[in-house]
């Protein structure tokens, strides 16, 4: 192996390590910046018929935005019924969990006694109605989380209309710098990656609709 092999592959690690450890550390800032950079890359059909229309970059980018927040919004509101469902089912569901472990260490162990001990170590001390339904946050806990929330809401938010306004100086600037990744097929790859993702997410969407018809 080459002297210089060595130390490059150290010095390659080692970076790694330290994106990895920083990512880490600043993550909520890094989460929405890197969320919003692969929302942007969805709406790519919606981007080239503004081209198409000419529309300015500026106004293009706020109308995509918007309709992304739109549609996180309303995505959010639909499945807030499910989501408080669960939440209220969440005894049953723990109840029934907790049935099916005993059940599965008769089967395995077939010892009475022994499946009575595990019984008496993972119930609760408490009576029945202290085993309530699983506290949902209170109103003091969502002030507390309401800061951090809005900050990264507009880190996404900035990131993803910086994205989106200035998409074709990213493309144009990434095939002038890297040879090898053309502006035409940056472009072909953005149109793939949406249209794969807006696929999975229709078939799942009409699999989350029929599922509670069936």
């Amino acid at each position: 192996m080459p002297q210089r092999t060595v130390p490059t592959i150290c010095l390659t690690i080692l970076t790694i390590f330290v994106v990895f450890a920083v990512h880490h550390q600043a993550k909520d800032i890094f989460a929405p910046i890197v969320a919003s950079l692969l929302l942007g890359i969805v709406p790519t059909p919606l981007s080239d018929f503004w081209d198409r229309l000419r529309v300015p970059p500026a106004l293009a980018a706020f109308i995509s935005v918007a309709l992304a927040i739109l549609t996180i919004l309303i995505f959010v509101l639909a499945i807030e019924p499910y989501v408080t469902q669960v939440f209220s089912q969440a005894p049953v569901i723990r109840d029934e969990l907790r049935s099916s472990i005993f059940e599965l260490k008769r089967m395995l162990r077939g010892v009475e006694q022994m499946t009575d001990d595990v019984a008496q170590a993972i119930e609760p001390a408490g009576s029945d109605s202290e085993r309530g339904a699983v506290a949902m946050p209170s109103v003091t806990d969502a002030l507390f989380v309401a800061p951090q929330f809005a900050a990264q809401f507009l880190i996404f938010t900035g990131t993803l209309y910086f994205f989106l306004m200035s998409r074709n100086a990213i493309y144009e600037w990434t095939s002038k710098t890297f040879k090898r990744f053309g502006e035409d097929e940056l472009r072909d790859a953005g149109k793939q990656v949406s249209r794969y993702v807006l696929t999975i997410t229709a078939i799942n969407l009409c699999f989350g609709v029929s599922w509670p018809l069936l």
